[in-house]
């Protein structure tokens, strides 16, 4: 009597199941609207993709051209042999952006510069972007003169350069001699370097031991300032 009852109690426990199962299970309908928003999806995320590839694209043109104005000016530097003097006050320069989403660009950045300042001291920043400077108002707020955005929304010009670099050297409160620039150095799209640049005054740049061997004019010399 009982293995007979549940061996009748299996089929019902079965067609239970198979119900529940078909209740369950998306119609034709449903599937076919979910499968046209996934095409929709799929279309959408394939435009945002190339409009990305071309601003990048432009963006590491722009770099490039750029880049081979830089690299003169750091070579002229490196074969005059200009060093930095003992005990000359510097100045950090933080190169950020106003955007997220960058994995640790920002952090790289702002923990290089943490670790300048605790290893140097008192040191006077000013910052380019808005990510850097949230990130460094925490440990050093006191440390921080000026900062800058809306740089680089579009193609940095030469003319943002020169009010920001205009607008340090105005200000005679910050006093310093060299200026170290911090910056993630482009290697490619998934890929970046945190390096420094040197900048020293034209009096330092003329002194240099092998600077005698080149020829300039006299106006020239501003645009290494």
């Amino acid at each position: 009597m009982l293995a007979r009852s549940v061996i009748a109690a299996r089929p019902a426990g079965a067609a239970f199941s198979v119900a529940s199962q078909a209740r369950n299970m998306a119609t034709l309908r449903e599937i076919q609207t979910r499968l046209k928003s996934v095409t929709n999806i799929s279309k959408i995320t394939a435009s945002m993709k190339m409009i990305a590839s071309t601003k990048t694209t432009r963006a590491q043109r722009a770099m490039n051209v750029a880049r081979a104005y830089g690299q003169v000016s750091n070579d002229l530097l490196k074969q005059a042999e200009v060093e930095k003097t003992e005990g000359a006050k510097e100045l950090l320069v933080t190169v950020s952006s106003d955007k997220g989403l960058c994995g640790g660009i920002h952090s790289s950045l702002s923990r290089y510069s943490r670790k300048y300042i605790a290893e140097n001291g008192e040191v006077p920043v000013v910052i380019l972007g808005d990510k850097a400077k949230v990130q460094m108002q925490r440990a050093y707020p006191g440390n921080i003169k000026y900062s800058f955005n809306q740089i680089g929304s579009t193609i940095p010009t030469y003319d943002e350069s020169s009010i920001i670099a205009s607008t340090i050297l105005n200000d005679k409160s910050i006093e310093f001699d060299n200026a170290k620039l911090v910056y993630n150095k482009f290697v490619s799209a998934i890929s970046f370097e945190t390096e420094t640049i040197e900048c020293y005054p034209v009096s330092q740049i003329v002194e240099a031991p092998n600077f005698k061997a080149y020829e300039y004019q006299e106006d020239i010399l501003e645009n290494l300032n």
